[in-house]
């Protein structure tokens, strides 16, 4: 029986490394499309200056939403372990009251603090786009003029995001790093998740 539990565990872990592999490799590649307004698959497609530049756009708000699904399919699991740990440092119920659990400084409140930030960023990406004021937007029309032809480029706004992004997901990856992937495990799926090691 203790040896069906092992191996019931050890399959759930290695379910879980292989979500999470997916959804590092999604991630990877709409921060490409970001950076380039290339998504990977579509490499070969021709585009315009233009289309590059609305692909980014379109990039800033998948790269959010994947690291929205990095943080909830890593909540359970960062819980579980830091929730432990908090239970074996405070036995006592009197303890566990003077010192609640989602007031510690821990992982779990960590992960929900950066998913607050994602969140907000998120709202931004989607409110510029309702608003009328150019202010908040992350991708400006210019109308050219003087012989020049009119172009979209990207702003101080989504220069702001990209870094944001950057930040965000480095935070995220670290708790993974130590509550769920073994690194060593990446690094041999290295050619599967290309250039990100």
């Amino acid at each position: 029986m203790e040896k069906e539990k092992t191996n019931i565990k050890t399959n759930q872990r290695e379910v879980a490394k292989d979500l999470f592999q997916e959804m590092l490799i999604s991630h990877r590649d709409c921060l490409i499309q970001t950076l380039t307004g290339r998504h990977p698959l579509d490499e070969k497609i021709p585009m315009t200056p233009d289309q590059l530049v609305l692909n980014q756009e379109r990039g800033l708000g998948l790269v959010l939403n994947a690291q929205l699904l990095l943080i909830t399919f890593a909540r359970p699991i960062i819980k579980t372990n830091v929730f432990k740990d908090w239970k074996d440092k405070y036995k006592e119920e009197v303890e566990q009251n003077a010192h609640p659990f989602l007031e510690q400084d821990n992982d779990f409140n960590e992960l929900l603090a950066i998913q607050r930030v994602v969140d907000k960023a998120r709202g931004k990406v989607t409110n510029a786009k309702r608003t009328k004021t150019l202010a908040d937007d992350y991708i400006w029309y210019h109308e050219g003029g003087g012989g020049n032809e009119p172009y979209w480029y990207t702003t101080p706004n989504f220069d702001r995001a990209v870094k944001l992004i950057q930040d965000t997901y480095e935070a995220i990856f670290e708790l993974l790093i130590k509550h769920i992937i073994d690194i060593n495990t990446m690094k041999d799926n290295k050619n599967q998740l290309g250039s990100m090691f």
